[in-house]
Parts: structure tokens; C-alpha cells; sequence
């Protein structure tokens, strides 16, 4: 008798291994991951983000100084928006906002994948006070870059439906300000546009203004000298913007 209650015992182990095993709760990385991404569109605080970013080893350093001072509940550091099964996402750079934006896809279960680094201009001032430089128009994703310098500022837009290298999309120029003109008649020019989009067709109104500045003003004030206009259209091609002239 005793055998057989061992035998039975044998039997049914590995059976209640089995059971316990498909049956257990989510690693506490898996739940931490997929917590922070829900709905169709978010925003993500630095105290949310930081230790997202330690936690899946998301870049090669690990923000040991963003981990000695408070997270931040209210700095905005990133957004998200779902993408068929999953989520597309654009962070500040943890390390130092200067580095870049990091834009990245997550599995279904929340975890990085196609991380990818978008470079700008010295001082991003596209994405400070309450601004955020990522978003969507109508199906595709948007990205914008800043980029100053002296007596120049520019903007840079890339548009996108599926995510890839910064060097393998080609961005429209949406707005520039150049005041480093060698001429006695103009001494800034400054470039605006307007993007409409149709299915796949993305036209891109554009304006050059060439002025002055009235310097006997306390303000800076631009007079228009001459002016041009001028338009380019876009076709998309694996879901990335190739820009051709009109």
C-alpha cells in the first residue's frame, strides 16, 4: 500500500510542478514594463520613465545621477501612442536632453525593441514649455528637431509610419531664421511653411521672407524686402517620407 501511495505521489508531482509554473503571477520587470504603456496615447513623467529605462537597460549608461536626486512627477518627458499591438514611443535622452530624443517600438508585453537615436541642433528648444515634438498627423507619426546657432534657428519635421534610422528618413524643413547675410540690402531671411496631407501625398507650402531689422526700434522688428513661394510634394515608401521637388 505504502508503494503504491508513493508511486501516486511520483505521478502527480510533476503535474502540480506543471500547474504552479503556468499558473504564476508576471515577473515584477514584466509588470513594471507593460504598466506604464496603456490606452491609445500617453505621456510619460521622469519619474515614471527613469526607472523604465534602468530597469530594461534601454541605453548603455544607466542615469546614475537621475537616480541620486527626486524624480520629477510633473516634467514630462516622453509620449506614446499605439501602434497595431504595440506602442511607438519618444523619450528625452535620460542622460542629457542635449544627447538627442531616443524613439523606440515595444514588444506587446512592453519591453523596448528598435531603439533608435535622433540627433539635433545644439539646443533643442522644441520640446520646453509644455511643447512636446512628438505626435501624429492623420496616420503618420511626426517628429520635430531644433536646432539654433548664431543669429540662426531652424525646425525640422519627420514624418513616418513605421520606424527607422534617423540617416534613412528624410525630414522636411518646416521653419529656419538666418540673420548671417553677407548684404548691405537684407540682413535676415526667414523660411515658413504650411504641411497639408492627403492618403499618401504630403505638400509642403513654403514662404521665404528676405527683410531688415529696424534697429532704431527697442524691439527687433522684421520688414519684408522680397519674398518668394514655393511648394514641394512627398510620396511615402515603406512607410518612410521621400521628399521630392513639386
Amino acid at each position: 500500500m505504502l508503494k503504491k501511495l508513493s508511486l501516486l505521489a511520483y505521478l502527480i508531482s510533476p503535474i502540480i510542478v506543471l500547474s504552479s509554473c503556468e499558473n504564476k503571477p508576471l515577473a515584477k520587470k514584466d509588470q513594471a514594463s507593460g504598466a506604464i504603456f496603456s490606452g491609445d496615447s500617453g505621456y510619460l513623467t521622469e519619474k515614471v520613465i527613469i526607472p523604465y529605462v534602468v530597469a530594461e537597460n534601454l541605453l548603455d549608461t544607466a542615469s546614475p545621477s537621475r537616480k541620486k536626486t527626486p524624480l520629477s512627477d510633473s516634467l514630462i518627458m516622453g509620449k506614446y501612442y499605439r501602434h497595431h499591438d504595440h506602442y511607438m514611443v519618444c523619450i528625452l535622452h535620460p542622460d542629457e536632453p542635449s544627447n538627442g530624443l531616443i524613439l523606440f517600438e515595444t514588444t506587446s508585453a512592453g519591453h523596448p525593441t528598435n531603439v533608435q537615436l535622433y540627433g539635433h541642433g545644439i539646443y533643442n528648444y522644441c520640446w520646453e514649455n509644455g511643447d512636446i515634438a512628438f505626435g501624429k498627423l492623420q496616420d503618420y507619426f511626426y517628429l520635430i528637431t531644433c536646432r539654433t546657432g548664431m543669429s540662426y534657428n531652424g525646425k525640422e519635421r519627420y514624418l513616418f509610419k513605421e520606424l527607422y534610422a534617423q540617416n534613412h528618413v528624410n525630414p522636411i524643413l518646416e521653419f529656419s531664421w538666418d540673420g548671417h547675410l553677407p548684404s548691405a540690402e537684407i540682413d535676415f531671411q526667414r523660411l515658413t511653411s504650411q504641411i497639408t496631407i492627403s492618403n499618401d501625398s504630403v505638400i509642403t507650402d513654403y514662404r521665404m521672407i528676405h527683410g531688415k531689422r529696424n534697429r532704431q526700434s527697442d524691439t527687433i522688428c522684421e520688414e519684408p524686402v522680397d519674398s518668394a513661394r514655393w511648394c514641394m510634394s512627398s510620396g511615402t515608401g515603406n512607410g518612410r517620407l521621400l521628399t521630392v521637388p513639386a
